[in-house]
């Protein structure tokens, strides 16, 4: 379910592209020193956007550097400090999320390829969850939960949605820790709902496909697309209110294109396939 959060900046400012590009290639220059290569393959656009939340509300100056791409070094990009904790806390949680997205698929159809990523990465996750030993239990609990939900024969929807959310919001603990008190609980709310977002999103855009492959899917048995777009609208406009609420830096105009532009975008080209889809 990873990819939702790629934003759309073709007709962005010049300001904003430079802003997001040195956020992405800031952890992809932590992850290919951390982890090496493979580590480069796990960079993914929903950690990018957890960590441009996280910089958006932090008081120190957030300077952009200009150097060489971690993968064709005689190509010049942007890129913020990799040495900084925050980016490094990225690259460990990039490392957890891929592992888990591939563990995930391990238990849905045990493919030899999908075993083979999930062999590669071995040794990867279990660096990062012991640089994230305190919050990794937290982590580990609400994946847990969440697969033993999609297991059982009687959960409803909403079950779902807040357990996948309780997983995005716990892989904000670990950035929040030397954060404001209400300033940390506005952030993990607008992971919680990003979580529920993406999960229905994802479920929207599969629904097809999982019913030909014969893959879990929990609209299957909830194809009502009134109820679906209101929760798709719901999580969106909370998520906007939320944001509206943080005291953001210069990082807040890349934020709110996110939320007033990128997600809107992506909910509504999503929306308009699974009405299609539930009408066939």
């Amino acid at each position: 379910m990873l990819g939702y959060l790629h934003p759309q900046l073709k007709n962005a400012p010049k300001k904003i592209k430079e802003q997001y590009r040195a956020l992405y290639c800031g952890l992809c220059h932590a992850l290919k020193r951390k982890y090496g290569y493979r580590g480069v393959a796990c960079l993914n656009y929903e950690v990018t956007f957890l960590l441009l939340l996280v910089l958006s509300v932090n008081e120190n100056q957030n300077e952009i550097f200009h150097g060489s791409c971690s993968l064709t070094p005689f190509v010049r990009v942007p890129f913020l400090d990799y040495l900084s904790v925050d980016v490094e806390t990225a690259a460990n949680i990039s490392i957890i999320v891929a592992s888990s997205e591939i563990k995930d698929n391990v238990n849905d159809n045990g493919t030899f390829v999908w075993k083979f990523f999930d062999r590669l990465l071995h040794n990867l996750n279990k660096k990062a969850t012991e640089e994230l030993s305190e919050y990794e239990q937290q982590i580990q609990s609400r994946l847990i939960a969440f697969y033993t939900l999609e297991k059982s024969d009687t959960c409803r929807l909403d079950q779902l949605l807040c357990a996948c959310g309780d997983i995005i919001a716990s892989l904000t603990f670990p950035f929040l820790a030397s954060m404001d008190g209400p300033i940390a609980e506005i952030i993990a709310r607008v992971a919680n709902n990003l979580g529920q977002w993406i999960y229905l999103v994802d479920a929207c855009d599969d629904l097809r496909k999982d019913i030909e492959t014969h893959s879990y899917n929990p609209l299957q048995s909830n194809s009502n697309y009134p109820v679906i777009h209101d929760k798709l609208i719901g999580l969106q406009t909370s998520t906007c209110d939320l944001i509206s609420t943080l005291p953001l830096n210069e990082y807040g105009e890349l934020v709110l294109y996110f939320t007033n532009t990128c997600i809107p975008q992506r909910t509504s080209k999503i929306l308009e396939k699974y009405k299609k889809e539930v009408t066939l």
